[in-house]
């Protein structure tokens, strides 16, 4: 993998040619990876390394995780520092200190005051910045005469190139081939693609204030930058349709783009979920006044992209790139929630064909099986008649009328060789309205727990799995994470 690479430093090289102004090349050579070394590393931004790193997240921002490397990074330039200098200018730049750095620039006279340290007591190593320009850069840049250079001497002004455009090395590397469709992508890769592989974001919910007229400021604040700054990176708006039965429930992401030049990038996305549904009138109203809104910026200022994904696929790709992890939460015990409904759901089958078991030794009793495709609960089977039976945890959550539709979906499945008869069995006792309803249409209702079958201590033992995250008994589930704003 790597002998292609190679193989094109090398021809580089060959074409690479340092400039003749009476220094030898080796001499050139090095004075270019001494200035590279210093500007990149050593000084740049704000007495900053690129290697600083842009982010807008506090947790590295504020300290903490990225000036807990310094010492490694300090011991490094330390290091390369050695395999560049003469002794002497090794020692009278400071180098041998360089690795007792302890943070990368000094405090704010604020910070300083705040967290009672006194500047002495510090060591960043920005405060090595002048002594090594003075002993290493200053002499270096002194044995080029000016004309080669713009404000300050730099590592490409030491070469100059003499061979084929750049992209004549390169083309071995690259074959032709046809991008995939965006259709053809994962979810969580269109996703990305939407976001431009960007890894932080922000999201605006649909319980946040008013998202259009947010939507709306942030277009207008982002166009007058644009325009104010003559910025040459355009803005990126995003449209996530989800596909519904009846349209497209869409969301949309704005990135807030820092400009060049502030320090680093800690640019983000702005998720702006469910903002409308295209397919009801308000919805295509919003729908409607948003893509107005994009229409009026020049295209040249504005790239726009539209992908569809599943909402729950959406929801799941984004949760992971939020400075707030409040959805991966809710996500995460949303699924949690799911698999305890459904855990319930199985122990009240177990529990009812356990009892009709019992109650019916001499008939066969089926659970959780499948007949024409439908699967039902639990079935018993009796010599001149078939009992179908539905189970849930209680009516109210599915409702009656959707119940028996069910339970004669599934009764349907048996023909007409023997009597077919629907039953209803529930953990908590239903209301008598439900009962009511259900057997003026030939529907039996039963409540397992209160079955004769069972001992009180089966059903007190098993009475904290069905009621302690029950809705009337909290208003907010326990599992879920608390207000986002409190």
């Amino acid at each position: 993998m790597i002998e292609p690479l190679l193989k094109i430093r090398r021809q580089l090289d060959q074409d690479l040619s340092v400039v003749d102004v009476g220094v030898s090349p080796d001499k050139v050579r090095r004075d270019a990876v001494t200035l590279s070394l210093y500007t990149a590393f050593q000084q740049t931004r704000n007495n900053r390394p690129d290697g600083y790193g842009p982010s807008n997240l506090t947790s590295w921002l504020g300290g903490d995780l990225r000036e807990g490397f310094i010492k490694g990074y300090a011991v490094t330039l330390q290091y390369l520092w050695s395999t560049l200098l003469e002794p002497t200018e090794y020692v009278e730049a400071g180098i041998p200190d360089l690795g007792h750095s302890d943070r990368y620039t000094t405090r704010d006279v604020w910070e300083l005051e705040e967290d009672d340290i006194e500047q002495r007591d510090e060591n960043p190593l920005s405060s090595y910045r002048t002594q090594v320009k003075e002993t290493i850069v200053d002499p270096l840049d002194a044995r080029y005469p000016e004309e080669i250079t713009t404000l300050s001497l730099e590592a490409g002004d030491l070469f100059h190139w003499t061979g084929e455009p750049v992209k004549e090395y390169i083309s071995p590397l690259t074959t032709e081939g046809v991008a995939p469709s965006l259709d053809d992508l994962e979810p969580a890769a269109r996703v990305a693609y939407g976001l431009i592989w960007f890894r932080q974001a922000e999201w605006i919910g649909e319980e946040s204030f008013s998202r259009l007229p947010l939507i709306e400021t942030v277009l207008r604040g982002l166009t007058d930058t644009y325009r104010q700054f003559e910025e040459e990176v355009p803005i990126h708006v995003t449209r996530f349709n989800h596909p519904t039965e009846g349209g497209n429930l869409v969301s949309y992401a704005i990135l807030q783009r820092v400009p060049p030049r502030s320090f680093g990038d800690p640019s983000g996305w702005l998720i702006f979920n469910n903002v409308a549904a295209d397919f009801e009138v308000d919805g295509e109203h919003r729908v409607k006044r948003i893509e107005s809104l994009l229409d009026r910026i020049p295209e040249n200022q504005v790239v726009q992209t539209t992908v569809e994904v599943d909402r729950s696929d959406f929801i799941d790709s984004v949760a992971g790139r939020l400075s707030d992890d409040y959805v991966k939460q809710t996500r995460e015990s949303s699924r949690m929630m799911n698999a305890i409904e459904a855990g319930r759901g199985v122990l009240v089958e177990l529990l009812t064909a356990y009892v009709v078991a019992e109650r019916y030794p001499d008939a066969r009793v089926h659970w959780s099986d499948k007949q024409d495709g439908e699967e039902i609960d639990v079935w018993v089977e009796h010599s001149e008649s078939i009992r179908v039976i539905e189970c849930k945890v209680d009516l109210t959550t599915t409702g009656v009328h959707k119940i028996r539709q069910q339970l004669l979906r599934k009764m349907g499945r048996f023909g007409s060789e023997r009597v077919v008869k629907g039953e209803v069995w529930t953990w908590e006792s239903p209301p008598e309205s439900d009962v009511e309803s259900l057997e003026s249409n030939g529907v039996t209702v039963n409540c397992v727990a209160e079955s004769p079958e069972l001992t009180n201590s089966d059903t007190d033992d098993l009475s904290i799995l069905f009621s302690e995250f029950l809705a009337e008994n909290s208003e907010r589930h326990p599992l879920m994470p608390g207000p986002r704003f409190s």
